[in-house]
């Protein structure tokens, strides 16, 4: 089977642990991949790494161009471990969010980001769990601690 030269529609393949190797993305090439995309919300730095270097390799033993697309993630804050395994947070509830490491509880919870206190802004929306959970930010209290106001309630879990 020949390598398609030009499209012009492009084919996005997620390179994964399923296609992680150098016979499986060639056979993708194949059969029409034109850009390997790189999800860095998941894998390590040599898992990509090799992936980046077989795309090359491949391009270049079989004269291709294949892309690749870097998926840079945002910056994730992580929530803690949670009391009991989950809290629910209702709409209205205020919460303080603190970089202090400790439980996160109905009352306070903990985020791993050490500039909390420094840039966010009274009136910022704060998203949890990819958008799911909405906090207003109504206060300010120091560096590692801010009141808000539950706007989107919801379940939270640890991490």
């Amino acid at each position: 089977m020949e390598f398609i030269k030009y499209n012009k529609t492009k084919i996005i393949a997620t390179y994964g642990p399923s296609c992680s190797s150098p016979e499986v993305m060639e056979d993708m090439i194949r059969k029409g991949v034109d850009v390997f995309r790189f999800n860095f919300s998941h894998g390590d730095y040599d898992f990509h790494h090799r992936g980046f270097q077989m795309v090359k390799d491949l391009n270049k033993k079989n004269k291709t161009n294949v892309a690749i697309l870097a998926d840079l993630q945002g910056p994730k804050i992580r929530i803690g471990d949670v009391i009991e395994g989950g809290i629910h947070l209702i709409k209205g509830q205020e919460i303080a969010i603190t970089n202090i490491k400790q439980v996160s509880t109905p009352e306070k919870l903990y985020v791993s980001y050490d500039k909390l206190g420094s840039d966010v802004k009274v009136g910022e929306e704060l998203l949890i769990d990819d958008g799911k959970l909405k906090l207003r930010v109504t206060e300010l209290l120091d560096h590692h601690t801010v009141n808000a106001e539950v706007v989107e309630e919801g379940h939270l879990t640890a991490k």
